[in-house]
């Protein structure tokens, strides 16, 4: 017996919600009652579980109804059958009470339809072409009536006062470079060693890029260890005590502890020129200064 249009339209109404689990819940009994029921076949291919399942309804409802109407673009789109053009004959399917689920009719353009549009075709032709005509009139004549004009006075070309040019003064003051304050600041290295009571190594004193910045590195013969200790931080407060200006722009103060016997340093150390002031002014005492120390 066939399936009632109710419960079709119920089963499309989900399968537009994208449930399409409980559609089949719903018919799946339907279609083993009525396996050749071709609505619900229709329907059912749309709801199916997946791929494989989809095309097989596909192909059964073709078996029963070639012409089905909807099927043969669906075969296409699912890969079953090549588009070609759509057989004209139609079935007369019964609804099934609303536009939901009954396929979408295969409308068929009329003979009387397209003899009217090649009329009307050749009648815009004809009528393009008059206006064509007349647009070409109309333009011979206004360009003799603009010659006569111009020759009698009346289009005079328009005085264009001539007006100044704006000017910009491109002299514009440049900035001068004060050679003096931007020379580098130079150290005195012969001062500044004598000050330092330590023992120097071959290298001096130097004024080099680190990985700390422009550092001002004074190398000791001293071996690392726990009397290495009081040695840097004398050579950090000594530095931290002469005058900025002295200091070559150095941001930071560095010992070299040097194994003298082989002229290789062993360990560097250093500190920010912040830090040491901080520390020769009494302002932080020792093992906080300690505690900035880095090794570059």
């Amino acid at each position: 017996m066939p399936v009632s249009s109710e419960t079709l339209n119920e089963a499309f109404e989900l399968i537009e919600k994208g449930d399409y689990a409980q559609a089949r819940f719903l018919l799946k009994p339907l279609l083993a009652e009525a396996p050749d029921d071709e609505d619900l076949l229709w329907v059912y291919a749309h709801a199916a579980e997946d791929e494989e399942e989809g095309r097989d309804i596909l192909l059964r409802l073709r078996a029963l109804n070639p012409d089905y109407p909807g099927l043969h673009p669906l075969l296409t789109q699912v890969g079953l059958v090549e588009a070609t053009s759509v057989s004209t004959t139609s079935k007369s399917v019964p609804p099934i009470s609303t536009e939901k689920v009954a396929p979408a009719p295969a409308y068929e353009t009329e003979d009387f339809e397209l003899e009217e549009a090649v009329v009307a075709t050749e009648s815009a032709s004809g009528g393009g072409r008059s206006c064509l005509y007349l647009i070409l009139a109309g333009l011979l004549i206004l360009v003799v009536t603009l010659v006569l004009l111009n020759a009698s006075g009346v289009l005079a070309p328009a005085q264009v006062a001539d007006e100044p040019t704006a000017t910009i003064d491109s002299e514009t003051p440049e900035a001068t470079v004060d050679t003096q304050t931007a020379s580098s600041q130079t150290v005195d290295m012969e001062s500044l060693a004598a000050s330092l009571d330590v023992d120097l190594a071959e290298q001096g004193i130097e004024l080099s890029d680190t990985a700390l910045g422009q550092t001002l590195v004074v190398y000791v013969c001293q071996l690392p260890g726990p009397n290495a200790t009081d040695v840097i931080r004398s050579v950090f407060d000594t530095l931290a005590q002469q005058p900025t200006d002295a200091l070559g722009g150095a941001t930071h103060f560095g010992v070299g502890l040097t194994e003298c016997g082989s002229n290789t340093v062993l360990r560097s150390v250093g500190a920010s020129v912040e830090d040491a002031i901080s520390f020769a002014q009494g302002e932080t005492d020792a093992a906080a200064f300690e505690a900035t120390w880095r090794p570059f």
